[in-house]
């Protein structure tokens, strides 16, 4: 896909985009000190409103729980429709454009994935998260609402209902050798918006490294004034094989 870049001159671990998922750039992302790159992609308003619909009215406040681990990207698009399907969700939604072209965009993300760890399966996690189901999700990384950096090594996220996640540029913390973080007295908090697809580095990408390399961020919290507030969330990350204390993706 042609793309403008805009690569921030005062942060060089930050990448945005502004079209849709771009497999050169993802590679740039793993080929240098990138350790975010944001695709600032066009809204969907419809898609939007057909996701809420279907979760608050047709399935009265509940939605799919999809996690499967090794799956292979280019099935991804069926699953989703299934596990909708076994919801008692009707037929005619099931196979309507709407929940098609939903169901596609959740397969390009796996698809990019694949392509990007040149691995066919990946791990697939697609979760609402309300007030109610919160509490039992409390160890869920889509319910950290604390700032964190994942032992992970790459990974795809996007937030179809409710915003994106919120991470702190490189140019306004310290790392040092121990681990550990500081904030500057002046951090600036990015927010990512509704549906924009990030692609982000966890500590895991380079274990190595004693300052680490992952992205501080975390998931915003729940509007607290409003019970019926939720997030619908897709998470997509790579199978890694392990060799000793090694994570080996290609």
């Amino acid at each position: 896909m042609a793309t403008t870049e805009n690569v921030m001159a005062e942060d060089i671990r930050l990448r945005k985009m502004d079209s849709g998922l771009d497999i050169e750039e993802g590679r740039a992302l793993i080929n240098s000190p990138l350790n975010i790159v944001v695709f600032d992609r066009p809204h969907d308003p419809q898609m939007t409103a057909f996701l809420r619909d279907i979760s608050q009215n047709t399935l009265q406040g509940s939605f799919p729980y999809i996690l499967k681990r090794g799956m292979k990207a280019e099935n991804v698009a069926a699953e989703v429709k299934q596990e909708f399907a076994k919801m008692g969700v009707k037929n005619e939604i099931v196979h309507g454009d709407l929940m098609r072209r939903f169901a596609a965009d959740v397969q390009e993300s796996c698809l990019y994935m694949s392509l990007l760890t040149r691995n066919e399966e990946v791990v697939v996690s697609l979760v609402r998260v309300d007030h109610q189901n919160h509490g039992r999700m409390t160890k869920s990384s889509v319910t950290n609402n604390s700032f964190h950096i994942n032992y992970d090594t790459i990974r795809l996220t996007t937030t179809y209902v409710g915003n994106g996640i919120e991470y702190v540029p490189e140019n306004f913390l310290q790392r040092f050798k121990d681990g550990s973080i500081k904030f500057n007295r002046d951090t600036k908090i990015e927010k990512v918006g509704e549906q924009k697809v990030v692609v982000l580095k966890g500590n895991a990408f380079d274990p190595d490294s004693a300052e680490g390399v992952g992205v501080v961020h975390r998931y915003p919290k729940l509007n607290a004034d409003d019970p019926k507030d939720f997030q619908i969330i897709l998470k997509v990350d790579p199978v890694v094989k392990r060799e000793g204390e090694k994570f080996i993706m290609f």
